[in-house]
């Protein structure tokens, strides 16, 4: 079967967050990824919201069919402390974005196919 899911991780929270997601697998989502302060809550306009100290860790995903991973903050309002680990995207139509972030650590992400060698080394 295959699912279209719009996000599969969005945060949109009014006060500090802390969470911990690990050992997930997904199939083709539109954005594996997606962490924002944009929070569009009742009555119109923004409302930034406080995102911080997420870890995010062994994710898999066959498939993002827009990106693999989005981290947007504001100005006045950055998102900080996300740790994303073990992080396998197997194909994605556009790679990784981070704007108005902080402290944000990736270690063993893959997005797409693993480069190993230099092209020029071979």
């Amino acid at each position: 079967m295959n699912y279209r899911l719009l996000l599969l991780f969005f945060f949109t929270v009014n006060c500090f967050a802390q969470n911990y997601f690990n050992n997930i697998d997904f199939g083709k989502v539109e954005d594996c990824t997606y962490i924002t302060a944009n929070y569009h809550g009742e009555g119109g306009g923004l409302h930034p919201s406080n995102i911080s100290d997420i870890s995010f860790s062994n994710i898999s995903c066959q498939e993002a069919t827009n990106t693999g991973i989005v981290i947007e903050g504001f100005p006045d309002k950055k998102v900080s402390n996300i740790k994303l680990y073990n992080i396998n995207i197997k194909t994605a139509k556009n790679g990784i974005t981070v704007t108005k972030s902080e402290k944000i650590e990736i270690n063993e992400v893959t997005i797409g196919q693993k480069v190993t060698t230099p092209s020029a080394a071979k």
